[in-house]
């Protein structure tokens, strides 16, 4: 079984690798694409890394400057003693500045995946929200900034990697269902930051398609209005 042609081809744009200190924190950044172009910055969901973004960056590359970055406590960043979604908020906006989203003077899009897209929607509901020129969000439910979510409602949970590349290979499904399973999958992810081990890389895959877009908000707070996107 053979990788996706656009798989191989898009993995195979190496990204601008580095970091930026956050509030006393090293954060991991990508970017791809020159610093002219429009802008876009894309933000990862919960137990992820910016490494999830490395298949889908190149198909914008040609036309936007493309950006993301591991939140504290992910991949490649450094740990902090307490986490928060306005610390996360801070990150995102201080990797866009650094990252040079905007050097292009017109408005970068903010999209955002998962349970990230609450910081995500926060941000673009705040005073720097007039910044980006809207807000995409994929596979998440907005909540709004005084329903914040329960960590301590939640159940525990670990990921604690597995044993062989070849275990990862066949728990791994593809959504949708596609003709070709990716074999090549690699194992040099970032340590998993609950157990400490390492993951197969490219587990839970989106596709390049997006199928709604949230504009931004105004208002202090996001209202119901952002709606769920579908995604690919």
């Amino acid at each position: 079984m053979t990788a996706p042609a656009w798989f191989v081809r898009n993995i195979a744009q190496e990204p601008e690798r580095g970091t930026i200190d956050v509030d006393g924190c090293s954060i991991e950044t990508l970017s791809w694409g020159v610093r002219d172009a429009s802008g876009l910055i894309f933000v990862h969901g919960n137990g992820a890394h910016a490494d999830w973004w490395v298949p889908f960056a190149p198909f914008f590359s040609a036309d936007y400057r493309v950006a993301t970055l591991s939140l504290s406590g992910m991949g490649r960043s450094r740990w902090r003693e307490r986490y928060s979604m306005d610390q996360q908020m801070r990150e995102i906006m201080a990797v866009a500045e650094h990252s040079g989203v905007f050097a292009s003077g017109r408005k970068p899009w903010l999209v955002a995946h998962s349970m990230d897209g609450i910081p995500a929607t926060w941000l673009a509901a705040s005073e720097q929200g007039g910044r980006f020129a809207g807000l995409i969000l994929l596979d998440c439910a907005a909540r709004p900034r005084d329903d914040p979510p329960s960590i301590a409602e939640r159940h525990a949970w670990s990921n604690p990697g597995y044993a062989a590349l070849e275990e990862g290979i066949a728990r791994f499904r593809l959504r949708p269902t596609q003709p070709e399973t990716i074999a090549g999958c690699s194992t040099s992810s970032p340590p998993n930051r609950l157990s400490g081990e390492r993951t197969v890389a490219g587990i839970g895959v989106l596709t390049p398609t997006i199928c709604a877009s949230v504009t931004r908000r105004s208002s202090a707070k996001c209202r119901t209005c952002c709606h769920m996107s579908a995604v690919l």
